[in-house]
Order: structure tokens, then C-alpha cells, then sequence
């Protein structure tokens, strides 16, 4: 049975609504889910770009590393994995899935490192859309609930666009929350007249914008489309139900 509810806490953002915590371009949040007998599951989306920026934020978040089931991977680049490398220190039965990248020689040394490629990954609840991109892809989460998909977002280089197209293509005909980053500014006229159509199209019930969206972007997403006056940054915690 899947999910009613998934809780989340941006943990990494390049702007911040809380003034205690800190900005950094880069992006993580972290996922909470509850599944049977009084379990949760604890998923790490992203990792920031340092991990002294993201170790300060998570302690101060009361988030514990070693509680998590997974560290997802979004893309290959430093303000998306660079926490990761730079000694996360995790459990030793927690998962990290990263993209593949663009030789089968790396792809084993990433497997013989203990990595799960996004490629091989499966999970009843979980499921990566993509590869994204040729040489340096880009995957993006859907956590399914019972009242429909979350998805999951990390730098979205190529475009709102590609990522509604594979969604269809999956068979994905609802969408119910996005959360991350949308790769747009007040600049991208028509492609926020295209998003302002899908949410539409795919009963979309809240975007939350962060990351590689421009703060009046996000401003102007929430405001028009979903009639809400709020900030999303670093700190931004909610519960999608």
C-alpha cells in the first residue's frame, strides 16, 4: 500500500527563510515517508555542495545521517553531490544512487564502490525519470502517495519541458506536488506559460520552486499559479498530504 503523506525539509538552497540556517548554491531535502508497522523510510535528495554547509544545516534541522535509507543522486555536479564527497558520513546499510556516467569502465568502478546506479535502481514507492541529458545525466525522484506522485527535482538542465514529456511517457497523467529546482528566471516567458498549462493539464496541487529557479520566479510561480505569498529557501519545511 503506498504512502498517505511524505514530510520534507529543504536542508540546501541558494536562498535561505530562516535566518539562522545557510544559504549555498546548491540544493538538498531531505524526505521522510511512513510505511508499515510504524516504520519510516529517509531519503537524502541531493547533497548540497559542501558538506560543512550541509552538516550545519542538518544538525541545526535536528537531521541525523545515520537514520538515512538512501542518499539519491540527482546529477553529477559539485552543488548536487559535492556534500556527498566531501564525507557525508552515512550508515552502512544506507543506498547512494547516482546517474550513470557516460563509459561502462566508470559505471564499474562506480558499482565496485559500493554505488547504485540510477540505472539498476527499483523500488515499490520510489522511481527515477530520466536519464536526462547524453554525457552527464540527470535523473529526477517521484515518490508515489495514494492520492498521487511527488516529484522531486534537482537542477532540471534540460528544461520543465523534457521533464513533463517523460512523465507522460511513463504514464504519468496526474502529478500532485513538485519540489525542487525548475531551471527557469522571470525571464522564461513562454516557459512559464507552459508551466502554467501542465499544471493545469496534470491537476498539479503545489509547486515548491528552489534551486536553479530565480527568487522572483518562484515569487511569481506561487503567486499566480497556486495563490500563495511565501518564501521557499533553506528551512522550508512541509508536509504534502
Amino acid at each position: 500500500m503506498l504512502p498517505d503523506y511524505l514530510k520534507f525539509t529543504v536542508v540546501v538552497d541558494d536562498l535561505s527563510s530562516h535566518g539562522h540556517l545557510l544559504p549555498s548554491h546548491g540544493l538538498s531535502i531531505y524526505i521522510e515517508l511512513p510505511l508499515s508497522n510504524e516504520k519510516k523510510l529517509r531519503i537524502m535528495f541531493d547533497a548540497g555542495n559542501s558538506f560543512q554547509i550541509l552538516d550545519y544545516n542538518a544538525k541545526a534541522l535536528g537531521i541525523r545521517y545515520d537514520l538515512l535509507d538512501y542518499v539519491i543522486i540527482s546529477l553529477w555536479r559539485k552543488c548536487h553531490i559535492g556534500g556527498l564527497l566531501t564525507s557525508l558520513k552515512t550508515k552502512g546499510n544506507m543506498k547512494i544512487v547516482v546517474p550513470p556516467l557516460h563509459t561502462k569502465h566508470s559505471n564499474d568502478k562506480l558499482r565496485e564502490r559500493g554505488y547504485l546506479l540510477g540505472s539498476d535502481f527499483k523500488h515499490e514507492i520510489l522511481e527515477l525519470i530520466g536519464s536526462l541529458g547524453n554525457r552527464i545525466k540527470e535523473y529526477a525522484l517521484i515518490v508515489k502517495l495514494r492520492k498521487g506522485p511527488v516529484v522531486f527535482t534537482g537542477c532540471l538542465r534540460f528544461g520543465i519541458e523534457e521533464l513533463f514529456k517523460q512523465l507522460r511517457r511513463n504514464g504519468y497523467t496526474r502529478v500532485y506536488a513538485i519540489v525542487g529546482g525548475l531551471n527557469m528566471s522571470i525571464l522564461d516567458v513562454m516557459t512559464l506559460e507552459y508551466l502554467k498549462k501542465a499544471v493545469e493539464d496534470l491537476k498539479v496541487k503545489i509547486i515548491y520552486p528552489l534551486h536553479s529557479t530565480a527568487p522572483q520566479a518562484r515569487r511569481v510561480i506561487l503567486k499566480n499559479l497556486f495563490n500563495l505569498d511565501m518564501e521557499c529557501g533553506v528551512g522550508l519545511s512541509a508536509t504534502i498530504l
